[in-house]
C-alpha cells in the first residue's frame, strides 16, 4: 500500500515539475541539439543578435505586465508592434 501512495507522490511531483520546467528544458534541448547540428549556432554573435531581435517584445511584454498588475488592464501591446 505505502509503494502504490509513494508511487502515486512521485508521477504527481513529475508533473508538476514537467508543468513548471517543461518548456524550459525543450528549449535547452533544441538549442543544444541545433548548436551541434549547425555550425555557429551557439557562437557569441548568433545569440546577441537573437536577443537583440527580441528585446522589443521583451520591452512591451513588461510594460503590459505593469499595466495589467496596477489594474490598468490595458491589452494593446499588440497593436503598439503592428
Amino acid at each position: 500500500m505505502d509503494s502504490l501512495a509513494s508511487n502515486k507522490f512521485n508521477k504527481a511531483n513529475y508533473t508538476e515539475f514537467l508543468n513548471k520546467y517543461g518548456m524550459l528544458i525543450i528549449l535547452v534541448l533544441l538549442f543544444i541539439s541545433l548548436s551541434f547540428k549547425i555550425e555557429g549556432f551557439a557562437s557569441i554573435r548568433n545569440v546577441l543578435s537573437i536577443l537583440e531581435q527580441v528585446s522589443m517584445f521583451g520591452i512591451i511584454a513588461i510594460g503590459v505586465t505593469f499595466a495589467i498588475v496596477t489594474g490598468g488592464i490595458d491589452l494593446s501591446g499588440g497593436s503598439v508592434v503592428a
